[in-house]
């Protein structure tokens, strides 16, 4: 309970009574994106001196959450590979659901710590980041 955050409540689930000319009538809220995650694995990338070696797929798992039925646009952006193409999810009420993706880093790779994000752009911006590490020891 915070006194001090509105919220909106359907007239359809309410009983009232008393005075409401004061009451004001507001458009129902959009649904937004409240809550993006992301996990990478893996998270270390262990390769041969000077880098040389099998590079294996880094597998993508986020997780996109509403606070009611939307459409979310959303994609994956990896520092060494760019942009992945848009994909669209539809939420039929509030919720989470699961995405998911992968990458594999072409070679020549370089060591260091590299992020990966999932990036929501509609119907608000949101972007969760996660990072993982080459290794050439």
């Amino acid at each position: 309970l915070n006194p001090g955050r509105n919220c909106w409540v359907a007239a359809s689930v309410t009983n009232a009574s008393g005075n409401l000319a004061n009451i004001p009538i507001v458009q129902t809220p959009s649904a937004s994106v409240t809550n993006v995650t992301l996990k990478l694995d893996p998270k270390l990338i262990d390769l041969a001196l000077l880098c040389v070696g099998a590079i294996p797929k880094i597998e993508f798992d986020g997780t996109i959450e509403t606070n009611g039925p939307t459409t979310v646009k959303w994609y994956f952006e990896t520092q060494q590979g760019g942009v992945q193409p848009v994909k669209t999810t539809e939420f039929d009420a509030f919720g989470a659901k699961d995405v998911s993706g992968e990458y594999t880093p072409v070679a020549p790779v370089l060591p260091g710590d590299y992020w990966v994000r999932l990036v929501v752009t509609s119907p608000n911006s949101l972007i969760a980041e996660a990072t993982y590490k080459i290794d050439c020891t």
